[in-house]
């Protein structure tokens, strides 16, 4: 049976490897990606079941790349599970994830049981 896969999109290499780590409590391929374009690319081409996104990244803004990768899950009849990342922590910011799509808005800094308990709650 294949492993389920989860999508990393950050361009901070150390808020990717914490969610790895977390990762490796779970029975999951990890897809590391760094710039928005690139986690269009992986999402349509990996199909993951969880992605785990920031909102600044190079190359354009996560939420822009969040409307397109809903575009795409909705016409595949899929809803994987979206969480944004980030350290933007205004009401504002997150309501608008959240209109965009997300399933989640995670808060920078997070630690590693918080991570872990974000991607358990969305694989069951």
């Amino acid at each position: 049976m294949q492993k389920q896969k989860i999508l990393i999109v950050d361009d901070d290499e150390d808020i990717q490897a914490l969610i790895k780590l977390a990762c490796s409590s779970f029975d999951l391929e990890v897809i590391q990606i760094k710039t928005m374009q690139k986690a269009i690319e992986a999402f349509e081409k990996e199909s993951p079941v969880i992605t785990l996104m920031d909102i600044t990244l190079p190359g354009g803004s996560g939420l822009a790349a969040l409307r397109k990768i809903r575009s795409m899950s909705i016409r595949k009849r899929e809803h994987p599970k979206i969480i944004m990342v980030s350290a933007r922590t205004s009401q504002q910011d997150q309501d608008k994830a959240i209109a965009y799509g997300a399933d989640e808005y995670l808060t920078k800094p997070f630690n590693l049981e918080q991570i872990k308990q974000v991607i358990e709650r969305h694989l069951e």
